[in-house]
C-alpha cells in the first residue's frame, strides 16, 4: 500500500468528509448474536434519513426503527448472509410534507419515496459474518420519472388505438410505417398488407399530383390542415376524408416522415349532394343525431341548437337561442368553457373540453365536448359549431375507482395510504389553529385464533363488525382506517384535551368485549390500543404514528385488553 493510500486510510476526518460527501446512505453494522445488528457507522445524508436527533452509532435497528421496519430490514440482512453475498432490493415509504409539495411530487400525484438498497455481507476468515454494509440509494426521481413516461406512452396508445379517425404514419420515402385500427376499419389495409406490399397505393389517380404537392410542404416542415381529398379503399371504392399531415422529426431535428389523419366524411358528402349545398344538410345531421349540437357566434351566444338538448337536458332548443352558452355551465367549468372559444378563435382549428351542463331538472351532467370552427372565405372565424355527448356515467365510474384506490374493499373504511393523507391535513388544521389532534394504533387481540380455528369467512365478517361497534363510539368528524390485516388507526381532530381521546378508548375496549355472534360461532374479543397526540407541532407525521405504535406495543406488554398513551 502506498504511502499516501495510508495517510488517507489513517485520517479519520477526511474519511469523515468523504463519506459525509456521497449522496447515498451509507450503514455500517455489526451483527450480534441472536440476530440483532447495531450502527457502527452512518453517513450525514443517511442519518438525516432515519430523523434520529441523538445520533444512532452503538445502538441496535430495535432502538432505531419501528418495529415493522426493523423486522423487513433484519429479513433483508439475513437473505444476504444465507446467498453469502450482496442483494439489491427496492422499498418504499410515505414522503414526507416538503418533498410533496416539490413539483416533481405534485405533477406525479405521488406521497411514496423509492429507495435502492445495496446489502453487501461482511465475513471473518472463520466464514462468520461479521458486518453488514448498506448502501441505500434515492431513485424517486427515477421512478417517477420512469412513471411519468409509461404513463404518457399508455395514453398515447390509448389515443391511438381509441381515435376515431384513421391515423397513420409513413417514413420519408412515403411508406407505411403505422396505421391504427380506425385507418384499416375505414381503408381495409392492415399494416402487415402495407409494409409486406410496398405499391398498394391509396390515392386516385386524380390526387397524384396534389399528393406530391403536399409531401414537398412536408418536408419543409409545414402542417398541412384538414382538406377535403378522395381515396381508395381495398375493394376498389373512392371514398370522400377530410386528410390533414405533420412532419416527423428525430431527435437530431431530422425530418424523418410523416403523420397523417383522414376523417371519413362520405355521409356528410352524401347529404351535401342530396341537399346541393344547402345549409340544411347541416340541420337535417344535427335534428337526427342524439349529440347536443350548437351553432354559437364569436360571443358564444347560442343562434342553433338540436332537438336532442329536450332528450339529453330536458330543455326546449329554442330556449337557448340567443342566450350565452356559459348561462347553461356549471360555474367550476366557465372558464374551461371560455378557454375552448378563445382557442377555437384564436387558432381557427377544433378543441375539446371535458364541462357539466344544467338539465332542466337542475341536476348536473359531464359532457364530452368538442368544437369546430365554422370559417368564412377568407379564413376567419365566424362561428363554433358545438357538439357534445353524455359522459356522466364514464365520470361516475371514473370516481368509482377512485374510490376503489383510497378505501378498504372489506370494511369501506380508508385505507392506509387515504388515512395518512387525512391525518396531514389534519396536522397543518391544527398548527394552523392551535388545536390539539390524536391518532389511536390498535388492533385485535389473537386475531389470527379467530382465522385458524374458524376460518377466514369469520375473520372477514368480525373485521367488518369490529370497525361497525368502534363507529358507535366515533364522533361523526373521527376516521377510522384499515392498515391491512386487523391493524387499524384512528383519527381523533380538533380535541380540546387528552381526556377526550382516552374517553373515547375506554368506551372502545367496553364495547369489543361484548359477545360476538357469527355463522354459528359465539365469542368474545379483545383490542389494545397505543395512543399518541400531536401537541408538539414539529411532530412528523411518521413520528405521531411510530409513537402510537410503540404505545400499542407498551399496551401488549401489560397483558392486552388495555389502552397506553406515549410516552
Amino acid at each position: 500500500m502506498t504511502t499516501l493510500n495510508m495517510e488517507i486510510l489513517n485520517n479519520i476526518n477526511l474519511f469523515l468528509k468523504f463519506f459525509n460527501g456521497i449522496k447515498d446512505m451509507i450503514y455500517l453494522m455489526k451483527v450480534e448474536k441472536e440476530g440483532n445488528y447495531q450502527y457502527m457507522f452512518a453517513n450525514e445524508p443517511a442519518i438525516k434519513l432515519l430523523g434520529v436527533a441523538d445520533g444512532i452509532i452503538g445502538k441496535s435497528l430495535d432502538d432505531v426503527l419501528s418495529r415493522e421496519d426493523s423486522k423487513f430490514i433484519k429479513s433483508k440482512y439475513s437473505e444476504a448472509i444465507e446467498r453469502n453475498g450482496a442483494i439489491i432490493y427496492e422499498n418504499k415509504v410515505p414522503a414526507h410534507s416538503e418533498l410533496m409539495n416539490s413539483e416533481l411530487f405534485r405533477k406525479n400525484q405521488s406521497s411514496i419515496c423509492y429507495y435502492e438498497s445495496t446489502i453487501t455481507p461482511v465475513f471473518d476468515d472463520s466464514g462468520i459474518c461479521t458486518h453488514i454494509l448498506a448502501v441505500v440509494r434515492d431513485v424517486t426521481e427515477r421512478r417517477l420519472r420512469e412513471r411519468e413516461i409509461k404513463q404518457v406512452k399508455q395514453r398515447l396508445e390509448l389515443v391511438w388505438n381509441s381515435a376515431a379517425d384513421a391515423v397513420f404514419t409513413v417514413d420519408k420515402d412515403s411508406h407505411f410505417v403505422e396505421v391504427n385500427k380506425a385507418f384499416t376499419n375505414l381503408l381495409g389495409w392492415t399494416i402487415d398488407e402495407l409494409l409486406e406490399d410496398k405499391s398498394i397505393s391509396i390515392i386516385p389517380a386524380n390526387y397524384r399530383d396534389d399528393i406530391n404537392v403536399v409531401l414537398e410542404n412536408i418536408k419543409k416542415g409545414e402542417v398541412i390542415p384538414y382538406n377535403k381529398v378522395q381515396r381508395l379503399t381495398k375493394k376498389g371504392t373512392v371514398i370522400d376524408v377530410l386528410a390533414s399531415y405533420s412532419p416527423i422529426y428525430n431527435a437530431d431535428g431530422e425530418w424523418v416522415g410523416a403523420v397523417g389523419m383522414y376523417k371519413d366524411i362520405s355521409q356528410q358528402v352524401e347529404y351535401y349532394n342530396q341537399l346541393q349545398q344547402s345549409e340544411e344538410r347541416y340541420r337535417i345531421i344535427a335534428e337526427h343525431s342524439s349529440d347536443l349540437i350548437k351553432v354559437i357566434d364569436v360571443k358564444g351566444n347560442v343562434q342553433y341548437a338540436s332537438p336532442s338538448h329536450f332528450t339529453v337536458l330536458g330543455m326546449e332548443p329554442d330556449y337557448y337561442i340567443n342566450k350565452s352558452i356559459l348561462t347553461f355551465i356549471h360555474q367550476n367549468d366557465m372558464y374551461e368553457a371560455q378557454s375552448l372559444i378563445e382557442k377555437i378563435i384564436q387558432s381557427g382549428q377544433s378543441n375539446a373540453v371535458e364541462i357539466r351542463a344544467m338539465k332542466k331538472s337542475g341536476e348536473w351532467v359531464w359532457i364530452d365536448t368538442a368544437g369546430s370552427p365554422v370559417l368564412s372565405e377568407n379564413g376567419e372565424v365566424i362561428g363554433i359549431i358545438i357538439q357534445g355527448r353524455d359522459i356522466t356515467e364514464r365520470k361516475q365510474y371514473e370516481e368509482k375507482l377512485k374510490k376503489l384506490a383510497l378505501y378498504d374493499h372489506l370494511t369501506s373504511i380508508p385505507n392506509r395510504m387515504y388515512f395518512q393523507t387525512l391525518v396531514r391535513k389534519a396536522m397543518s388544521h391544527a398548527q394552523r389553529s392551535n388545536k390539539l389532534l390524536s391518532v389511536m394504533f390498535f388492533d385485535l387481540d389473537k386475531f389470527k385464533q379467530v382465522n385458524d380455528t374458524m376460518g377466514h369467512d369469520v375473520g372477514d365478517q368480525l373485521l367488518v363488525e369490529f370497525v361497525k361497534r368502534v363507529q358507535t363510539c366515533l364522533r361523526e368528524e373521527d376516521v377510522i382506517a384499515r392498515f391491512g390485516g386487523d391493524e387499524f388507526a384512528i383519527l381523533l381532530p380538533d380535541i380540546d384535551r387528552e381526556k377526550c381521546a382516552t374517553d373515547i378508548a375506554k368506551n372502545i375496549l367496553v364495547k369489543l368485549q361484548h359477545e360476538w355472534e357469527i355463522e354459528s360461532y359465539k365469542f368474545t374479543t379483545t383490542s389494545s390500543i397505543g395512543i399518541a397526540f400531536f401537541s408538539s407541532y414539529d411532530l412528523s407525521y411518521d413520528e405521531l404514528m411510530k409513537n402510537s405504535d410503540i404505545a400499542l406495543y407498551q399496551a401488549k406488554e401489560q397483558g392486552r385488553n388495555i389502552f397506553k398513551v406515549y410516552p
